[in-house]
């Protein structure tokens, strides 16, 4: 019987369908995973922007709630601690938005500098892709240099090569001294911040790290 099962098992493993058949099982397991996490991803976006659009309809309501809920003798503080996280967070939104503009005046004036098509497109686009942590960058790096293709490949090679000393040479220069001036949240703190909660919750939590970091400072 052992033999019968050695050479069962010689004659699979010399079998030329068996590589093939295998591959084809292990790259649907790939798929069926990925889309998988794709999917994840999106319901977990779409969650967080119904759960904001919520909140932004009636914002007093939802306030009045968690201020009623804390106990009587100390809802005069959760008052104030909600007035300091919304200024925390006004404060925040507003070096976000510098930041932003920042980064597409620049590209605008890199790509006028170049002659290459849609600068100002591009530059909005950079702009509002600031936003977005982790993916935002690369694809406001990768959009000029696919439209400056359709001119020549060196002016789409010059176009990503300007999209990388914006994104990654002058923003960081750029943004700490804007936030240092609005928000006291540390550069570590953020990206330890965005890392962490994009492990946790994925695009959805890498967006929303750099506001919970600013309540919670608030909080402590």
């Amino acid at each position: 019987q052992f033999r019968d099962l050695r050479s069962g098992i010689t004659n699979a493993v010399k079998d030329p369908d068996l590589y093939s058949s295998l591959l084809a099982h292990v790259s649907g397991l790939w798929i069926i995973q990925g889309i998988g996490v794709h999917v994840g991803n999106l319901v977990r976006i779409v969650l967080v922007l119904l759960l904001a659009t919520l909140l932004c309809i009636s914002p007093e309501e939802h306030r009045q709630v968690l201020v009623n809920s804390a106990p009587a003798f100390c809802r005069r503080r959760v008052l104030q601690i909600l007035d300091m996280c919304r200024e925390a967070l006004g404060s925040l939104l507003l070096g976000l938005a510098i930041t932003s503009f920042g980064v597409g005046f620049l590209t605008w004036m890199g790509l006028l500098l170049l002659r290459c098509p849609l600068a100002l497109s591009s530059g909005v686009l950079n702009g509002l892709l600031t936003f977005i942590p982790t993916v935002g960058p690369p694809i406001g790096i990768l959009f000029p240099a696919v439209v400056a293709l359709v001119d020549s490949r060196l002016l789409a090679w010059r176009a990503l090569l300007l999209g990388i000393c914006v994104h990654y040479v002058a923003k960081p220069i750029l943004k700490p001294q804007v936030m240092r001036r609005y928000v006291t949240i540390l550069p570590t703190t953020a990206l330890l911040a965005q890392a962490g909660f994009g492990l946790l919750l994925g695009f959805p939590g890498a967006l929303l790290a750099l506001p919970f970091v600013a309540v919670w400072q608030v909080v402590l």
